[in-house]
Order: structure tokens, then C-alpha cells, then sequence
């Protein structure tokens, strides 16, 4: 049950590079509904990687799919095993998002989603938003207790440049990430930055975390997460997350995830943001 929920956020500090085959990351399907009005809806933040001892292949997906919508990105490259980490060549997830995850991303996805141009990468905004597709390259690496990455994205059909680095350093029960995002594009230029703290305190966990957004008029946004892990099996999370300079929009969310055998999870929410009404979601998911 610890490899999804708010411990993700630490998992994501350190990427994995090992040489193995097979599924990482969350898939989910169910129900979200609020004001009258009751939707199905998967999501995924999910890699798979095929291994052939030092290069290989990755494709996945990171989005939330409705009848209506779909924002989401969408993973293909190729990797090889050099320089003491791995490169990746293709459209790889962007360095920015391997470090400092939303926990509203994890606890409930369709949160999460709304807050992808605060929280995430230029490259996958313009996916997931723009349906763009951003090539790049992308390095990973770890010295001791401390994970980097640095990628290079560009959105030629808007002109855009995007240079990311991310890391993450750990020190027992306490974790740090952050990232640090250059956009040039045909206006200028812009630099978006976040920060994140975990600390693990036997059955309970808090997270802190800060957005910094200088780029397409992005208000800034603070979010402070707290877990509750009576067992092995179940995982409460609550989050509120509160725009700061440049906006005032709050975002406050509640889940809880009961977790069955090795991957199988149920997940319970409850959920309210500024821009939309309380909404109830049920889901069914798979954490690999």
C-alpha cells in the first residue's frame, strides 16, 4: 500500500533507472460525481519498460479520461544505459515531473489533473492541454542518497523551448525534491521552480509543497498534505492546496485507499475546488 497514496511523492524523488521489464505506476477505473451528475472515468500515471540489458524501450500515459475529455500525455522513447545513468531519446516524461509530485495527483487524480499547469512541466501542459507533442531528451542519474534529472523538450508548432532539472535527496524520514523549469518561447522567456518536504513519522506523513509560476499567467500555489496509515492495508490522505500570488483559488480533498493482495486497491474520495462543485469518486485501481 506504500508505493502509492502520499508515499509516492517520496518514490518520486527517486526515480527508478534499474534494468527491469514490466509495469510502474498507478491505473485506475471508476465513478466521479457531483452536482446531479455521476461520470466514468480512468486514469493512469504509468510507465512500461522493455529492457534488453542497458537500452530498451519506455511508453505510458499520465492524464485522466471522461467521456468528455481526456487531458493527458502520452510517453515513447528509446534508452540506453550510459554515463553512470540512463538517456532517454523520444518523448519522455520531462525532469520537472520526476521530482516534487502534487500528492492531490496520487491521492485523487482528477484533482490533480486541473492543477497540471501549476504543478507540472511546460511540455506536458502543452500535451495535455495544447495536444502538442513535445520531443526530447531526457538524463537521470543518483549520487548516494541524492536523484537528478535534466531534460530538454521542444514544441515546435508553438516555437517553445523547455529545459527542466529536478531533484531529490534522502534523509531517512525526511525527503526533499524540487525543480527547476526554463521556457523560452516566441515572447520571451519564463522560469517556473517548486519545492517539497516529506516527513515520515510511523503511521503518519506530511507533505509540503510550493509551485513558484512565472509562465502563461499561472498563479503560484502552496499545498499541504497529511497521511494516516493505521496498517498495511489502508491509507487515508487529506490535502488543501490555496493559490497564492497571481491568484485565490483552494482546492481541498480527502482519500482513502484499501488495498487487496499485491496491486489491487479501492479508492474513496471526497473533493471541493473553487472552480467546481463537491464532487464523490469510487475507484478500482492497480498500483505496480
Amino acid at each position: 500500500m506504500q508505493h502509492f497514496i502520499f508515499l509516492s511523492a517520496l518514490i518520486a524523488a527517486f526515480p527508478s533507472v534499474s534494468s527491469s521489464n514490466g509495469l510502474e505506476g498507478t491505473i485506475g477505473i471508476g465513478t466521479v460525481g457531483g452536482n446531479g451528475t455521476t461520470e466514468a472515468t480512468l486514469y493512469t500515471d504509468a510507465i512500461y519498460t522493455l529492457d534488453f540489458g542497458g537500452f530498451g524501450a519506455q511508453v505510458g500515459s499520465y492524464g485522466v479520461w471522461t467521456k468528455d475529455d481526456h487531458p493527458h500525455e502520452t510517453y515513447a522513447a528509446l534508452f540506453a544505459d550510459v554515463l553512470d545513468g540512463r538517456v532517454s531519446l523520444g518523448v519522455p516524461r520531462p525532469a520537472y515531473d520526476l521530482f516534487a509530485v502534487s500528492v492531490a495527483d496520487s491521492a485523487l487524480p482528477f484533482v490533480g489533473i486541473n492543477q497540471l499547469g501549476q504543478t507540472r512541466s511546460y511540455a506536458t501542459l502543452a500535451s495535455a492541454e495544447l495536444e502538442e507533442v513535445p520531443l526530447g531528451i531526457l538524463y537521470q542519474s543518483s549520487v548516494g542518497r541524492t536523484a537528478y534529472a535534466l531534460s530538454a523538450h521542444s514544441v515546435d508548432v508553438l516555437d517553445t523551448q523547455v529545459l527542466s532539472f529536478g531533484v531529490g535527496i534522502d534523509a531517512g524520514d525526511w525527503t526533499l525534491s524540487g525543480g527547476l523549469e526554463y521556457i523560452d518561447h516566441d515572447t520571451g522567456s519564463d522560469a517556473n521552480a517548486k519545492l517539497q518536504a516529506n516527513h515520515q513519522l510511523d503511521q503518519f506523513g506530511i507533505s509540503v509543497s510550493y509551485f513558484l509560476n512565472s509562465y502563461d499567467a499561472k498563479a503560484d500555489l502552496a499545498e499541504l498534505a497529511l497521511t494516516y496509515q493505521p496498517n498495511a492495508r489502508v491509507t487515508a490522505t487529506g490535502f488543501v492546496q490555496q493559490e497564492t500570488s497571481g491568484g485565490s483559488e483552494t482546492a481541498i480533498g480527502a482519500a482513502v485507499d484499501v488495498a487487496f493482495g499485491q496491486n489491487l486497491y479501492l479508492k474513496a474520495g471526497i473533493s471541493h475546488q473553487d472552480v467546481s462543485d463537491t464532487a464523490f469518486s469510487t475507484f478500482v485501481g492497480w498500483a505496480f
